[in-house]
């Protein structure tokens, strides 16, 4: 195979490592040098630090850059010609930007708990930052549509005592894994049950953050290695000479909910439907119907459809048919499988159907969305 760019350039990245998402854009980035390019990554220093000497010497064609402000993008660009941006702290005029869809990660948090049957959400996050503002917005407009409503909370470190004044069951949504992880544990210092009392779900899948936890804490995977590869060829396409679009940063969607024991099981008081709602979750990929999901919580199928949507604001099949979605957008966006085999892992058996249904509820076909965000 050819290789995309095959004239030598010395290229920079300007990143921060200390979460997940700087690390996977950074491997993203490099993996793409490596494989399509014989470009020299020429700097690379551990964190945000831009010392003008060293960019004056190096003399860099290009660079991939984690920008904190317009003021910072216009000093890097007098020793740097070409730069993408990757970071979602703001959007710098006139870059190319291409960043997390925090909106969508909104989104796929409230699928997460609407799912599991909350109908009490709080959304926790920060104030002057433009990616937790977003992922508010994404997470707010997707609950409303279910005729639900979230409060917002800024973060602080040292006021916690609301924990306890919360509405419970609740469904908590932190805008990164850094303020979650604090969450769980002024949780842990005032006696309340996570998840029972609260489930909390975070944003990085940040290991440290999730796994040392007194409580393991889900959290939203990002597509940083895609984000990385997807910056590395469009400053290609920069110092090839070719036109990138600089009108609207490009937008990746989140890989998916990494669950772990902070959101795991449900938020429904009927224990028939919360029943229902476990069935559903284990059997979604099977050749599950309605008639089986009442005989397994020994209901009429007419009563537990009737109590279902009282408290999910679903259908039982509708719950499933969100599952197998979400399983279809995931595989959509991960793999190289065909969109037949697809299909059939997301219990969508009828291709034709499978392609329809999907365009209605997403707005785009299969092979369209894929093509969108990968």
């Amino acid at each position: 195979m050819a290789m995309a760019f095959p004239v030598k350039r010395r290229v920079g990245l300007l990143m921060v490592y200390n979460h997940s998402y700087g690390r996977a854009v950074a491997d993203g980035f490099q993996r793409f040098v490596r494989q399509h390019t014989r470009w020299n990554i020429a700097w690379a220093p551990l964190g945000w630090e831009m010392p003008d000497s060293a960019l004056r010497e190096k003399k860099i064609d290009g660079m991939i850059c984690f920008v904190r402000s317009s003021a910072q993008l216009r000093a890097l660009r007098h020793f740097v010609p070409h730069v993408v941006n990757v970071s979602h702290l703001g959007e710098p005029r006139n870059a190319v930007s291409i960043h997390t869809d925090d909106e969508a990660v909104g989104v796929l948090a409230a699928e997460h708990f609407l799912e599991k049957g909350f109908t009490r959400f709080l959304y926790l996050g920060l104030v002057d930052h433009a990616y937790s503002l977003a992922r508010h917005r994404g997470f707010e407009s997707r609950i409303k549509s279910e005729g639900y409503s979230v409060t917002y909370r800024a973060f602080s470190s040292e006021r916690w005592s609301w924990l306890r004044e919360l509405p419970k069951p609740c469904a908590l949504f932190v805008g990164a894994d850094w303020m979650a992880f604090q969450a769980l544990e002024a949780c842990a210092e005032q006696g309340i049950a996570v998840p029972d009392d609260i489930a909390v779900l975070g944003v990085d899948n940040d290991l440290p953050h999730c796994e040392l936890t007194s409580v393991p804490l889900s959290s939203i995977e990002l597509a940083g290695s895609l984000i990385g590869a997807r910056a590395a060829a469009s400053l290609g396409q920069l110092m090839e000479g070719h036109a990138v679009d600089t009108g609207q940063p490009h937008l990746i969607p989140p890989v998916g909910v990494v669950e772990r024991r902070s959101t795991e099981g449900t938020a429904v008081g009927d224990a028939a439907v919360a029943q229902a709602v476990r069935y559903i979750q284990d059997q979604a990929f099977e050749p599950v119907t309605v008639d089986a999901i009442a005989h397994a919580v020994r209901l009429p199928r007419f009563e537990l459809e009737k109590r279902f949507r009282q408290v999910t604001g679903r259908s039982p099949y509708q719950q499933v048919l969100a599952i197998r979605l979400r399983k279809a957008q995931e595989l959509l966006m991960r793999t190289n499988l065909p969109i037949s085999e697809i299909a059939e892992q997301s219990a969508f058996h009828d291709l034709p159907s499978f392609s329809v249904f999907f365009k209605q509820r997403t707005g785009f076909s299969p092979g369209q969305y894929r093509k969108a965000y990968r």
